[in-house]
């Protein structure tokens, strides 16, 4: 179940008495989807620090026993290790409470080793784990099992198991094993209770059926020039969006893959991960608990005002589907923008706009530092949604410092932030207010540091969820609401357990007015209804209807003067 938001209270000493203070959670929880050079795939792994982060997934550098495919050497150079750089990224933004998921990559293995009685294969994908090797030979105690580990996994382990022993001990042994950090051993069900003098002798070579690869975009690795297999690893069934259907984070960031990138061969200009990541959130947020999710475009390494008006007027404010840049793959992605993102909801049948949970960062570049990459370029989607995490509901995004970053790499012009933040599509003459909109940067001169324009969502502008601040609230009273309600579950549906709700719900809500994200108290800022028709009396069914009226942020502040004389 998610984290409460359910606000609190706080005392601070005013005139000599203890005054409540009504507070609200501001910090959710961060999922970081990206690919790495090693560690587990498809499993959230918190992210207590950078140092630790660095030690599961694998060096931003190729460093130590990671090697640089290009050079055959360690060489320093970035190895697209995107899962551990937004981790970075995010920190900077603001966020604190982090869970990674890697996307895999090919796992190195050898089917049907020593008699063809035992299966190895690498603990996780990785180039690293290619030059694994495991060594049986037998005597008259029994067999001796060497495993030739990297330094850096460990290094060379020997366990010798007696003849008493059955393959089924065998394997447990040495995949319980804490120092190794390698290889996973499987059997047949059936072999379990064999004995051990059925296994052959050898050296096995864990590359030898199947070679293990990184799964990051630099050549002669996994997704080498296009995303095609990035994108199918998430998408395909079992992937990484279905595996994570069920976990629990407040806000999700999609990194190693852009919005505007080519993911498919048979409609290359009309296919993007954004509407997959956006029908992925609609359904956490419908089966497991309220998220919003960020993703970005490609960094365009523009500076100029007239290189991104460029930019701007062909790929993120045209309609039409095209290639921005065909040779690498990069797609006008003002055609999704127009189209909105819409789901036929599988329960109902619905046409359900989602875009409202998901957000599309499109600039300008921000300028970051790494110690280990210097400074570098990037689009600002985990730096923006590290921000999001570390905001109250109730705070928009808009106008905000994004973190400590200080320097963004060029900025759009006013013309170009007012056309990228109206909603794609608008016309005035013929009413249309919109589709989706970008969430944009530009440096605030009076602080000379990045700041975001507005928060908007990718809903149509028609929607109540076309800003974040909005979904935000409308999420938090839902939360609440839920969070009031668990406790009466299993218990009986009397007059006496309704009354309680009401008293308890409408005190909840009440928090959140006076936290400052509803506009009023009950009947004004939130009303709500508790019912169960017969039929959901008799499956223990309440139904809860809830109707709130978000504070909405203040977006411009008009200053009329008047002189008198």
């Amino acid at each position: 179940m998610a984290n409460q938001k359910l606000p609190g209270l706080m005392f601070r000493l005013v005139d000599g008495n203890l005054t409540p203070v009504v507070t609200v959670s501001s910090t959710e929880n961060l999922l970081i989807i990206g690919n790495a050079l090693d560690g587990p795939v498809n499993t959230p792994v918190v992210a207590r620090n950078l140092a630790d982060i660095g030690t599961k997934f694998g060096p931003l550098t190729y460093t130590g026993d990671y090697i640089n495919p290009q050079t055959g050497v360690a060489d320093g150079a970035y190895a697209d290790n995107n899962l551990v750089k937004a981790v970075n990224e995010a920190l900077l933004g603001g966020g604190g409470s982090i869970v990674c998921v890697r996307v895999g990559g090919n796992t190195a293995s050898v089917t049907g080793a020593w008699n063809s009685v035992v299966n190895v294969s690498a603990m996780n994908p990785g180039r690293i784990y290619n030059s694994v090797t495991m060594v049986s030979s037998s005597g008259t105690s029994g067999y001796t099992v060497t495993l030739n580990q990297l330094s850096g996994k460990g290094g060379t382990l020997q366990w010798t198991f007696p003849l008493t022993k059955t393959l089924g001990q065998f394997v447990s042994t040495i995949n319980n094993d804490t120092r190794n950090q390698s290889v996973i051993l499987t059997i047949p069900a059936v072999n379990v209770a064999t004995n051990i003098s059925t296994l052959g002798v050898g050296t096995i070579h864990l590359s030898g059926t199947t070679s293990g690869t990184n799964g990051t975009s630099a050549p002669g690795e996994d997704y080498a020039g296009n995303k095609t297999g990035y994108y199918t690893e998430l998408t395909k069934q079992y992937g990484t969006f279905d595996t994570l259907v069920g976990a629990t984070f407040d806000v999700a960031v999609l990194t190693g893959i852009y919005a505007d990138d080519q993911v498919s061969t048979t409609a290359p200009t009309t296919t993007s991960v954004a509407q997959d990541f956006a029908e992925f959130l609609y359904t956490v947020s419908s089966e497991t608990n309220p998220c919003k999710g960020v993703l970005g475009l490609r960094p365009t390494g523009y500076k100029s005002p007239a290189e991104l008006t460029t930019y701007a007027q062909t790929a993120l404010l045209s309609t039409e589907a095209g290639f921005y840049d065909q040779p690498s793959r990069w797609i006008n992605f003002g055609y999704f923008m127009y189209n909105g993102f819409y789901y036929t909801d599988p329960d109902d049948g619905t046409l359900q706009d989602i875009g409202g949970y998901l957000s599309v960062v499109a600039g300008p570049d921000i300028i970051f530092s790494n110690k280990e990459l210097g400074y570098y370029i990037e689009n600002g989607a985990a730096a923006y949604a590290g921000m999001i995490t570390n905001l109250a509901a109730q705070s928009a995004t808009t106008n905000k410092v994004i973190g400590t970053l200080k320097i963004l790499n060029g900025n759009f012009t006013k013309s170009i932030n007012e056309q990228l933040n109206q909603g794609i599509g608008r016309n005035e003459d013929t009413g249309n207010a919109g589709q989706s909109a970008y969430v944009t940067f530009k440096t605030n001169n009076t602080l000379n540091r990045p700041i975001v324009v507005s928060d908007n969502t990718c809903s149509s502008r028609t929607s109540d969820y076309r800003t974040l601040q909005v979904l935000r609230i409308a999420q938090l009273a839902a939360t609440v609401t839920k969070g009031v309600m668990q406790p009466f579950i299993g218990e009986p549906n009397n007059v006496e357990a309704r009354t309680a709700m009401r008293t308890q719900l409408n005190s909840a809500l009440q928090r959140l007015v006076d936290a400052g994200a509803l506009l009023g108290g009950d009947g004004n800022g939130f009303k709500f209804t508790i019912s169960s028709d017969p039929a959901e009396l008799l499956l223990g069914q309440l139904t809860i209807t809830l109707f709130i009226r978000p504070a909405l942020q203040i977006k411009y502040v008009k200053v009329v003067v008047n002189v008198t004389q």
